[in-house]
């Protein structure tokens, strides 16, 4: 619940400086296994007018402390695919996974999103699905 609320402060302030400069994409994950921490119930994605992006979640504020850059894979009027990693994470019994590949994508048309992580050395690959509302100034 902690980590919701800060996360929510912290995407208001995200959104405020990113807004002049581009669209934000208020992403709620909506469909996830239970108890899944690798991937957040809030992310935040900010597509600059230069067509850089940046992506926020409770995840990267946990291991980065700050807002990261994303690859830019696709971005067409009808869909946006990103990528990023987290490195030298490590899980709930203190194993460390020395990186985390994300990728993310939103149709434009209907703002579905669908959010995956697949850990270095692991077969496992987490995944959630939910909404993203497009925010412009």
């Amino acid at each position: 619940m902690l980590r919701t609320s800060i996360l929510a402060l912290a995407l208001t302030f995200f959104a405020q400086a990113a807004l002049a400069q581009g669209v934000l994409y208020d992403c709620d994950i909506t469909q996830k296994r239970k108890d899944l921490d690798w991937i957040s119930d809030k992310v935040g994605i900010v597509v600059k007018a230069n067509g850089q992006v940046t992506v926020i979640d409770a995840v990267i504020l946990y291991f980065h402390q700050k807002p990261m850059q994303a690859k830019v894979v696709r971005n067409t009027k009808d869909k946006l695919d990103i990528r990023w990693t987290i490195r030298n994470a490590k899980d709930d019994a203190n194993q460390r996974v020395p990186y985390f590949d994300y990728s993310a994508t939103i149709n434009k048309k209907n703002n579905k999103f669908a959010l995956y992580a697949r850990p270095e050395n692991y077969p496992n690959r987490f995944s959630g699905k939910g909404k993203c509302t497009p925010r412009t100034q």
